[in-house]
């Protein structure tokens, strides 16, 4: 039975991706059965999309593929998002590498039984901070006592999504995009000063662990972004 598809967002960058998947498959606990993989690599220059590939083929990982010109990290997820399976869907960049053990079960179980949970975010850094507009809080879940911490926003970030709830509202994106047109879509009643409060009711997103912890993954593509296209599809058929 698939219980998720992991999707890994991939964009020219071999050295990076060849980093975060060996972290996924050293610190991640699941059953490895009970995973649909998705591998999207947007194509960006030629070559190293072409390493990007070999990588993937030689995991032995691949249910699958999809090698595309790069428009956007909301179309890669409209690709992808399509072809899932199963109640969730893990979105994971190849730029951040997971640095903490990590049991997925546990994030399955609190999803499994809080259901109006949607989406739950590993950190790149401690949980929750202040804004002027935006006051942090903990929850506890309250069956077996995992702590959360609300976050303002749907991430795109390494997250666990509920699929049917994000389908329902998602909008295919055909151009390139940030994470805050996705939010601009979810977020179009909420109040000018939300609150956490309105976050829990209308979006049900979180970050995994208690305000001041939750660091479980790093940004290891600082300085390595890629600007420059150079493809042929051809060349990746």
């Amino acid at each position: 039975m698939i219980r998720a598809s992991l999707m890994i967002d991939s964009a020219s960058r071999p050295e990076l991706l060849k980093t975060t998947l060996n972290s996924i498959l050293e610190n991640l606990k699941c059953n490895w059965e009970e995973i649909f993989w998705i591998f999207h690599e947007a194509v960006l220059q030629k070559k190293k999309s072409l390493e990007c590939l070999k990588i993937f083929d030689e995991s032995g990982l691949i249910d699958v593929l999809i090698a595309e010109p790069a428009n956007g990290q909301g179309y890669s997820i409209t690709k992808s998002l399509k072809r899932a399976r199963g109640d969730y869907f893990i979105y994971w960049v190849d730029d951040h590498s997971l640095i903490e053990k990590l049991d997925l079960n546990e994030i399955f179980y609190v999803m499994d039984n809080n259901l109006d949970i949607n989406q739950i975010t590993l950190g790149k850094r401690s949980n929750g901070f202040d804004l002027e507009y935006w006051k942090k809080e903990e929850v506890e879940e309250e069956r077996n006592g995992y702590k959360l911490t609300v976050s303002a926003h749907w991430r795109y970030l390494p997250s666990v999504w509920r699929i049917s709830w994000i389908k329902e509202r998602w909008v295919c994106f055909t151009d390139h995009n940030h994470h805050w047109h996705i939010n601009s879509i979810l977020q179009k009643d909420a109040p000018e000063r939300k609150s956490a409060d309105w976050v829990k009711k209308n979006l049900g997103t979180y970050y995994f662990g208690p305000v001041g912890e939750g660091w479980y993954v790093d940004n290891i593509g600082k300085g390595k972004g890629q600007r420059n296209p150079d493809y042929n599809l051809e060349e990746l058929k």
